[in-house]
């Protein structure tokens, strides 16, 4: 069977084509846009976590806070000692766990349960769990109140 070198070469350049033009289209799908009289949440924050239903009305935040839920993690639930950072994960630090917030930003916890507050390091990348928006050391979870519990709701803000 003889084939043709330059009909391989065009099905080649037309699937690379093809790629291009869906990584694009993908590209494009994810842009956001906030409905009327939400604001930005900031660098790092996801615009999906800055409203949320409260008495059937849309919540608006500032910029710069995200609300969603928190849980804690320590050395044991890791898996071991070592943050994505490089920092070393220890239990009686507050350090947290954001997917996308530079490493070394402060954020400021709010339980909104309780209204307990504290300030954490981001060291990390997480939380691995759907609807959760950060993780946080085992110390944080003791002074925030909801170590027991494991997941609480939150607002989190960030500081620098």
């Amino acid at each position: 069977m003889n084939f043709d070198v330059r009909f391989w070469c065009g099905w080649r350049n037309l699937l690379g084509l093809i790629f291009i033009v869906v990584g694009l289209a993908s590209c494009r799908s994810n842009e956001r846009t906030e409905p009327a009289g939400v604001t930005s949440p900031g660098p790092g924050l996801s615009n999906s976590a800055t409203s949320g239903q409260v008495s059937g009305e849309l919540q608006t935040l500032p910029a710069g806070y995200e609300s969603g839920e928190m849980s804690w993690y320590t050395v044991k639930t890791n898996g071991g000692t070592t943050t994505a950072s490089g920092e070393p994960l220890r239990d009686g630090v507050k350090t947290a766990a954001h997917r996308t917030l530079p490493f070394g930003t402060m954020v400021e916890v709010e339980n909104t349960l309780n209204q307990r507050t504290t300030v954490v390091k981001i060291t990390d990348r997480g939380p691995h769990v759907d609807g959760r928006i950060i993780d946080v050391s085992m110390a944080t979870a003791q002074e925030l109140g909801f170590a027991e519990r494991g997941v609480a709701p939150c607002r989190i803000r960030v500081l620098r």
